[in-house]
């Protein structure tokens, strides 16, 4: 009885060591990382005026996908009836701004986070008519 006592023991130490590592690497891995689908675009002119667009395969917007990976690369996909658009780059979060860097450009974006809801804030048009762009995504 003690002989096989012996390696059960072993084995369960073992065991829940390992399971203790994989909470560790969990709990390490970036909440961002993950495939992301948007749901709405919310456009906020300068002046005030809002517009509103769903996104899915029914409407006029198409879809839009995220897909953050752990390694900091992204890639971006909008199918819509005028066709399909994919970009990619590396992503970093520091201090509450999502970076995203595609070649050349970057795009510095501010997010929040709540359960399966990411949401990208984003400054766009010039100085004599500026927007902010509000995108809600949905963890999938």
């Amino acid at each position: 009885m003690k002989k096989l006592l012996y390696p059960l023991v072993i084995f369960s130490i073992l065991f829940t060591i390992g399971c203790e590592d994989d909470k560790a690497a969990e709990e390490d891995v970036n909440p961002l990382v993950g495939v992301w689908e948007g749901t709405e675009l919310k456009i906020i002119h300068g002046d005030g005026a809002q517009e509103t667009y769903q996104y899915g395969e029914d409407t006029d917007m198409g879809t839009v996908t995220y897909i953050f990976g752990a390694d900091g690369i992204y890639t971006h996909t909008s199918v819509s009836s005028n066709g399909t658009i994919t970009s990619s780059g590396t992503w970093s979060l520091n201090d509450g701004i999502l970076t995203f860097v595609d070649g050349d450009k970057t795009d510095i974006v501010d997010f929040t986070l709540s359960d399966n809801t990411l949401t990208l804030t984003i400054e766009v048009g010039e100085d004599d008519m500026p927007m902010t762009m509000v995108v809600t995504f949905i963890r999938q």
